[in-house]
């Protein structure tokens, strides 16, 4: 649903009548610069849906397609090839490349990320993804041997 909602902003203008602001920031994964991806501001109560692309770990929104003033949720997307062939479910014996999203879903459809963006002045917000906690948290914080 976000999604659409993002769909139906991109390419708003000032004219929608929302008082907007630029942004931008830098994204890291574990440390490092994210190569490519998307970030979206979804608005947790009102105001336009923005989204831009991450190149080298950096992102920026102009004013006239930025986000109003108010608190978002932030969301991060990857999506990268996993090397791997796949079948195509709409070409029956066709393969296709396989692509997953490489960032946790805590940074995008159960994104706990936030920003509150001020009504005046050029903001940055810079977002750190962790996908080593969440490697942790999912096996429990230890790895098990398994005996066969």
């Amino acid at each position: 649903m976000a999604a659409m909602a993002l769909v139906a902003c991109v390419g708003c203008g000032q004219d929608d009548g929302y008082r907007r602001v630029a942004v931008s920031g830098k994204i890291t994964v574990d440390g490092n610069p994210l190569e490519t991806g998307t970030i979206s501001l979804v608005p947790i109560q009102a105001g336009p849906a923005v989204q831009a692309k991450i190149a080298a770990g950096e992102y920026a929104i102009a004013r006239s397609e930025g986000p109003a003033a108010g608190a978002y949720r932030v969301e991060v997307y990857s999506v990268q090839s996993t090397g791997r062939k796949v079948a195509d479910g709409d070409n029956p014996g066709e393969l296709i490349d396989e692509a997953r999203n490489i960032i946790p879903e805590r940074y995008n459809l159960r994104s706990e990320l936030r920003a509150e963006v001020k009504p005046d002045g050029d903001q940055q917000f810079n977002f750190a993804v962790d996908t080593k906690a969440d490697a942790k948290a999912d096996t429990g914080g230890t790895r098990k041997k398994v005996r066969r």
